[in-house]
């Protein structure tokens, strides 16, 4: 296996202001791991991706962006935390995704209180449970979570949400196999200068096999927000049946690029139903966390497998006197 560690350093810029007496000498020691576990893959087994973020000698808990290629283009986009104790909260009730619970999360609720799915007045982001009506309940989770959070974990790009829904932004559950839906997700700028980002999302089917990566906007965004960009998606004809997932990241670039984590990642789960609409049981999904690592899974393909090199891309941002990039790649085989 073929390992390339690439790390950002600002040794002789240091070096400059130490000799001119405006900066007291530091070590910098960062960089991130990163490791498949095995070498060759034969279509339908399983992948698993390791690695830890070390800096200054100790692990630390960051977000690593991954993308996956295999032997044409990108097969998976994916941002997931380093977990030296344990993984970071996900606030429930950040309905407008500020990196807080507050009077501002209940407002929206009760300007959508008591729509249905469907309705004008109806807001996906203000039905916290997703059960097709904003009431009671979607005030409940954000009083069960109000004050958590803080102004200074926002993050300066944020994915907000995402989902595969219709034309309009009206989001599907029950999605047909070999019909045409549309890829949603929402962002926002937290700055007040405009940014450059790249939106990009992964599908996973219900065995856990990335299905379609792409990107919804690749650009500067302006301060403000959250905005919406849509991708149509045309759900392959053989696709598994059962819970699919969607996961949204923001980056700085492509990972191949060095791009690291603007957010942590949004996810949505849909179901995945026969071409004559019946409905299926919807099947769980569930992530593995291991202490001190980041961990990711995904699935080599049985139908039309890509025989090859396929490469993975690592890359995490740690701030803390300088802005440093850790970046780090490997390669694995899957034969027939």
């Amino acid at each position: 296996m073929k390992q390339t560690v690439v790390a950002i350093s600002l040794v002789l810029l240091i070096s400059s202001l130490i000799a001119a007496g405006l900066a007291e000498p530091f070590s910098i020691e960062f960089y991130v791991t990163l490791q498949t576990d095995k070498s060759v893959y034969h279509p339908g087994e399983e992948v698993n991706v390791t690695g830890v973020v070390f800096y200054n000698g100790s692990l630390i808990s960051e977000l690593v962006a991954i993308q996956v290629r295999d032997i044409n283009d990108t097969m998976a986009f994916r941002t997931v935390f380093s977990t030296p104790s344990s993984a970071p909260p996900v606030i429930e009730g950040d309905i407008n995704g500020d990196g807080r619970v507050n009077i501002l999360d209940a407002v929206i609720i009760a300007l959508h209180f008591g729509a249905h799915a469907g309705e004008p007045n109806y807001d996906l982001y203000a039905d916290v449970n997703k059960d097709g009506v904003v009431n009671i309940l979607d005030m409940v989770v954000v009083a069960i979570h109000f004050g958590q959070g803080t102004t200074q974990a926002a993050f300066r790009i944020q994915v907000v949400d995402t989902y595969v829904g219709d034309l309009y932004g009206n989001p599907v559950p029950n999605i047909m196999r070999g019909a045409d839906y549309y890829v949603h997700v929402r962002y926002k700028n937290t700055q007040q200068i405009p940014i450059y980002a790249l939106i990009a999302f992964t599908i996973y089917d219900a065995n856990d096999v990335p299905i379609y990566a792409s990107y919804v906007m690749s650009g500067i965004i302006d301060p403000g927000g959250p905005f919406s960009s849509s991708i149509r998606w045309s759900v392959p004809t053989d696709m598994a049946l059962g819970a699919a997932k969607i996961f949204a990241s923001a980056y700085s670039d492509y990972p191949q690029n060095n791009g690291y984590p603007h957010c942590p990642e949004k996810s949505d789960t849909f179901n995945i139903i026969p071409a004559g609409g019946l409905s299926i049981s919807e099947q769980g999904y569930q992530t593995m966390e291991v202490p001190g690592y980041y961990y990711l899974t995904f699935r080599i393909p049985t139908v039309n497998p890509k025989i090859g090199t396929y490469t993975i891309y690592a890359t995490s941002f740690h701030l803390d006197r300088i802005a440093l990039i850790a970046s780090n790649s490997t390669t694995f085989q899957v034969q027939p």
